[in-house]
């Protein structure tokens, strides 16, 4: 997996609407998704929301790596 980048907030939405998670991420992305079917607490979209979620897992993950 790639290093964290602070600077590289790609789970903001281009103009179009279009957030390009990395592809690392996909099925991370899918399981917190489908635990969020049901709703969606936060007003925003469910795109939205779960690309937040990835977002935070994957700073957690990077930052919290633990070498081999």
């Amino acid at each position: 997996m790639k290093a964290f980048d602070p600077e590289n907030h790609w789970n903001t939405p281009t103009q179009e609407g279009t957030i390009n998670m990395p592809d690392e991420l996909d099925p991370l992305f899918n399981k917190l998704g489908m635990q969020l079917r049901f709703h969606t607490i936060s007003g925003k979209n469910e795109f939205h929301t779960i690309a937040d979620m990835v977002y935070i897992a994957h700073k957690f993950f990077t930052e919290n790596r633990i070498e081999s």
